[in-house]
């Protein structure tokens, strides 16, 4: 196995949970853990095969959503599973845009003088139950 630069550590605050911890994840929508390996009582290592997971997480936030929809457009609004962090595999925003064009384009972000590759692409079927 090639090693991967794409880790976080996870803390549990019922060290229970970590030996179901990647069928937590797997429900969740995080399909790219590679490697859980336990560092102590209520620490785990979590190794990901997608490098689309290394966005930080400090950096899903409503200002970041609205720069990257400028690309394309105008920011609407964030859906509430993005907003509030509760899965990670993606993030979904809806913008207004006067192009007809589909959206499908990959941009590199810096963050912090990290580079990152962030995929955006148009979902036309994704309804937002919050409008």
């Amino acid at each position: 196995m090639e090693k991967s630069n794409c880790s976080a550590v996870a803390y549990a605050t019922n060290p229970d949970v970590i030996s179901n911890l990647h069928e937590y994840l797997s429900m969740e929508g995080v399909s790219s853990l590679a490697l859980l390996k336990p560092r102590g009582r209520n620490a785990v290592l979590l190794t990901f095969d997608d490098e689309a997971l290394r966005l930080p997480l400090y950096a899903r936030e409503d200002e970041f959503f609205r720069l990257i929809s400028c690309l394309s457009g105008k920011l609407i609004t964030v859906d509430h599973v993005t907003l509030k962090k509760l899965k990670f595999a993606a993030a979904h925003i809806l913008i207004t845009t006067s192009s007809r064009d589909f959206i499908a384009r990959t941009c590199r972000v810096e963050i912090n003088g990290l580079v990152f590759p962030i995929k955006i692409t148009e979902k036309p079927w994704l309804i937002f139950p919050s409008l």
